[in-house]
């Protein structure tokens, strides 16, 4: 296994900086994020600030954890640590030689880039709480709850299939600019053909569903998630082409009380295995935020937490 680091660096605009292989490398002419190889006795850190000096000529100041991606190709089997740069001296220059450039994040998945960077470009798209709908009456009802869950800073909603046919369809146009106007994303959990007459959302598989599938159904601009309670599901969510998942039940759970909770330290093993972002799903808040993010999951996914 070759550890490797890897940088993602933005702009004041919101832009990456990318470059590009040269000829005589694996994967010539490759986009790629900036980084390298983790040498003999470096940390992660040490590696991550080395190479961005002898890479782009800039300083490391502040990096948090991206996501950590094991990844096998047909010659060598390599681990990626990402990390997200959040300040930095100097300016940016191809030190070695490489073409560099800075791209928006909406232009990413067009370019050729090695494979194993398919998670980072889910990654940095990706919030870190996701909520689920729970309970609604009425439109207004469900608004107010839609409004109270982005006040906490939710970049996600997933609206479960409460109602059914033109109900929730209604029910997903009617909180979709609300979602869209705060910068989240709105995800509906119900059948392709209602997915359809909303093609601004993105979409929630069930593990059922999802089984079902040999190939992603939805064009890769489309937002696609998938819930998972196995190493099993979770191979084929990403075999699948899903952007990210939600492993559960990771705690126990008032609604679900007869399925035995992984706890932190399964959860953390079956996240260790992912190529893209995990978020963790069962009894768990924002309060958990930084426990999971140590153990590797993007971010926490809840009902109840957001949801009154």
């Amino acid at each position: 296994m070759i550890n490797v680091v890897v940088a993602v660096v933005r702009d004041a605009s919101g832009r990456a900086l990318l470059t590009q292989r040269q000829a005589h490398q694996d994967f010539a002419h490759h986009w790629e994020f900036p980084g390298g190889k983790v040498e003999s006795g470096e940390t992660v850190m040490q590696a991550l600030q080395r190479e961005l000096r002898e890479e782009l000529a800039i300083e490391c100041v502040e990096a948090e954890p991206l996501i950590t991606i094991p990844w096998q190709y047909e010659h060598k089997s390599v681990c990626l640590h990402a990390f997200t740069l959040k300040a930095w001296q100097g300016e940016a220059s191809g030190v070695e030689g490489q073409a560099l450039r800075w791209f928006e994040v909406d232009a990413l998945s067009a370019l050729t880039m090695p494979a194993a960077n398919r998670g980072i470009l889910a990654a940095i798209r990706l919030p870190s709480c996701y909520a689920i709908t729970g309970a609604f009456s009425n439109l207004a009802e469900l608004k107010r709850g839609v409004e109270q869950a982005l006040s906490q800073g939710v970049g996600i909603i997933q609206l479960r299939s409460l109602w059914q046919g033109a109900d929730y369809v209604q029910a997903a146009q009617t909180i979709l600019p609300l979602v869209k106007a705060t910068g989240a994303q709105l995800l509906l959990n119900t059948e392709f053909e209602q997915w359809r007459l909303l093609p601004e959302a993105g979409l929630h598989l069930s593990s059922q569903r999802a089984a079902q599938l040999s190939q992603r159904p939805v064009p890769s601009s489309v937002l696609l998630s998938v819930s998972v309670h196995t190493p099993a599901q979770l191979q084929q969510a990403q075999a699948m082409g899903a952007d990210c998942v939600l492993l559960s039940p990771v705690l126990p759970t008032q609604s679900h009380p007869d399925m035995p909770a992984l706890g932190w330290q399964q959860a953390a093993e079956w996240v260790a295995q992912a190529t893209i972002p995990v978020y963790a799903l069962g009894g768990v808040s924002p309060s958990h935020l930084v426990q999971a993010k140590e153990l590797g999951f993007h971010g926490v996914a809840a009902i109840g937490a957001f949801w009154s």
